[in-house]
């Protein structure tokens, strides 16, 4: 699967809020690879965003451990971090099949019992590159 860097970095928290959820063991196998897989570009990405703000920032007089890109270098910073978002990286994972249904234990009588799969939209438009239902 080929995927940019933007798409990685845009759904860095939906998948961990996927990850938190209680899903069958071959699901969250497969979550659990591909959140290793993505990692390393997670940790590369967040590495040189940091350089860039260090170079395009200035600290903060407030806040001395703070640096602030000022509105002057803003579009430069913004140009430089968008190119490497717009980078693609080659992974060996498969789109992961979310099911509709998960089991559920009554918390009252211990019974186990199916309920929907519930994940809100605006975590879902992140994971697109990553699920099918």
């Amino acid at each position: 699967m080929e995927l940019l860097n933007a798409d990685i970095y845009a759904s860095r928290d939906a998948l961990q809020k996927l990850a938190e959820k209680e899903l069958p063991i071959a699901v969250s196998f497969q979550l659990a690879r591909l959140i290793i897989e993505v990692q390393p570009t997670l940790t590369a990405i967040e590495t040189l965003r940091y350089k860039l703000v260090k170079q395009w920032g200035t600290a903060d007089e407030d806040n001395p451990g703070k640096i602030q890109v000022p509105e002057d270098k803003l579009s430069d910073f913004n140009n430089t971090f968008d190119e490497l978002l717009g980078q693609s990286v080659e992974y060996d994972i498969d789109k992961i099949k979310l099911p509709e249904n998960v089991s559920s234990t009554c918390s009252g009588c211990g019974a186990v019992t199916e309920k929907p799969l519930e994940i809100e939209p605006s975590i879902l438009v992140l994971l697109d590159k990553f699920v099918e239902i």
